[in-house]
């Protein structure tokens, strides 16, 4: 993974655990921003991973 792809992961996955430590905090329930703003993060996260995969199996194929 390269060091951006990697500082941008490890910050989102900071941002996806405040959220939800938060959202278990919140006795009212989360409020709709706090789990649009979640989904977005993850989707992102996922984003991240997606493109690591490719990545990873394009390291995979052999080059002769």
């Amino acid at each position: 993974m390269h060091d951006y792809a990697r500082g941008a992961y490890e910050a989102l996955s900071w941002v996806r655990f405040l959220i939800r430590r938060q959202m278990k905090k919140s006795r009212k329930g989360a409020p709709k921003e706090l789990q649009s703003i979640l989904s977005e993060v993850e989707r992102a996260i996922d984003d991240i991973c997606d493109g690591v995969a490719v990545d990873f199996r394009r390291k995979l194929t052999p080059i002769y």
